[in-house]
């Protein structure tokens, strides 16, 4: 179970208490189990957001430093790869995957396009 499935299963349960049990109830008798759902669901959204930015900010990285290179080059594309490869390594999850492909689309992708009007 991801990250964000868990957040949906918090979520879920809290949205179904809610509709399940009176307000006044979920203050006073269920006070500390909802509370303790509520403070589940926080941390919960915490963690998920720690996590898509930490990959966010290591794309970012790549990003930084992609300005300086000129893909017309073989060698600039090549250091895109291995810069990918190495995030990918760092942070091994099916949303890096997505980011690095979105990325390697972007800057390689022409490259690859290039080769084929040729």
């Amino acid at each position: 179970m991801t990250e964000f499935d868990e957040l949906q299963v918090l979520y879920e349960k809290k949205r179904k208490n809610e509709q399940a049990v009176p307000a006044e109830l979920l203050q006073t008798k269920y006070r500390k189990s909802y509370e303790q759902l509520c403070e589940n669901l926080k941390g919960k959204q915490c963690e998920l957001r720690m996590f898509y930015m930490s990959r966010i900010r290591e794309l970012s990285n790549i990003a930084d430093q992609l300005v300086y290179e000129d893909f017309n080059q073989e060698d600039s594309y090549e250091w895109l790869m291995e810069r990918c490869d190495q995030a990918y390594k760092k942070y091994h999850d099916p949303f890096m995957k997505q980011l690095l492909i979105g990325l390697q689309n972007g800057f390689g992708g022409g490259k690859q396009d290039e080769k084929e009007n040729t």
